[in-house]
């Protein structure tokens, strides 16, 4: 139902409500209004994606009325820009306050994806398909298409260094990809290779030494250079039969051989496994030159001591005949066409 008011009696309540509770806030005095009024409740009309204000102000709210329930329909109106009180319809106002974004980048940054660079060319990471959406509904208002400005991608596959704030490529796109970053694990933000390579390269090793869970990229750091060299072992680890060597129980040879030691790991990646070295520093962590028992450490490995204590590629191939596994487990279940087109196949439905 439309309510409709003379713009005098509107305005007698504005007065009303300034004058009878004048310690209260611009909204409870709206509220005063809309109730003596009997209208629809007080609306807000806040800023979206798109529009600005046409003066140069950066606002989030602009607009209170009472809602009549007709766009164009004279109530009383604050203006949160100016700080006043006034009748007329919030339709007017919108159309004569605000206008939309032209630019295109101004859509893209407003629409609060991040613009930044890969290689040196202007880069944008978007949240979500709702948000590219967003965007390209907006770029109605211009004369390109997001796909025609620039290169874009989603935040899952790019992050931008907390360094030089450039973009970084987090998720893989080809058999051997390696990362061509460092995120730290005290949990610090995601520098780059570049800013890794430029001054964070020490910091980069001690974070990888003596940790199984990470590897070198020797793309970032010269391990020569920095005083270590590659031990004469090979190990792999996938779903081939035979591939069960462990990083961690690796290092756990290598440090129960020589404690004090500094070790960092280098690896390839292939479809189905990876292959890694161990490098050992030539000083070890008390600055005493490292001498290595390469016969005690062939020893240890000889007898496996660098191997899981089950084979992935034989547990694998037990499931893949219908058997069952002590090590290993499957679980199938049906994707709806909403799953299938997000990506997001690992959701469980219990």
């Amino acid at each position: 139902m439309i309510v409709v008011y003379s713009k005098e009696r509107l305005e007698l309540e504005i007065t009303n409500a300034l004058s009878s509770h004048p310690k209260l806030k611009a909204a409870e005095k709206m509220q005063k209004i809309n109730d003596a009024l009997d209208m629809h409740g007080v609306e807000t009309i806040r800023k979206e994606p798109g529009w600005k204000l046409t003066e140069d102000r950066i606002q989030w709210e602009w607009l209170l009325y009472c809602n009549t329930g007709e766009t164009y329909q004279d109530t009383a109106c604050y203006d949160l820009i100016k700080g006043e009180f006034f009748v007329g319809s919030w339709g007017d106002w919108y159309e004569e306050n605000t206008e939309a974004i032209t630019d295109p980048w101004e859509i893209i940054s407003d629409c609060d994806a991040t613009i930044t660079t890969l290689d040196d060319i202007k880069f944008v990471i978007i949240e979500s398909w709702d948000q590219h959406d967003l965007i390209e509904g907006l770029m109605d208002n211009t004369s390109t298409t997001l796909d025609d400005l620039c290169e874009w991608g989603f935040s899952d596959e790019y992050d931008t260094c907390s360094e030089c704030l450039k973009a970084i490529k987090t998720s893989p796109d080809r058999y051997g990809w390696q990362t061509d970053f460092w995120l730290p694990n005290d949990g610090s933000d995601i520098v780059c290779g570049k800013c890794v390579r430029d001054g964070w390269q020490e910091e980069y090793l001690e974070d990888m030494t003596n940790n199984p869970r990470k590897y070198v990229n020797e793309d970032l750091v010269d391990l020569e250079k920095h005083g270590f060299f590659k031990l004469d072992f090979e190990f792999q680890n996938g779903l081939h039969i035979g591939q069960n060597d462990s990083p961690k129980r690796v290092l756990r040879a290598i440090l129960t051989v020589h404690p004090q030691a500094e070790v960092v790991f280098t690896a390839s990646n292939g479809q189905f496994d990876v292959t890694f070295w161990p490098w050992i520093g030539a000083m070890d962590t008390q600055g005493e030159t490292l001498l290595i028992d390469f016969k005690t450490l062939d020893r240890f490995f000889e007898r496996g001591d660098g191997k899981m204590d089950y084979d992935p590629g034989t547990e694998t191939a037990k499931l893949l005949r219908g058997e069952t596994s002590d090590h290993l487990a499957t679980k199938t279940r049906e994707l709806t066409a909403e799953e299938f087109i997000s990506g997001n196949w690992g959701k469980d439905n219990g």
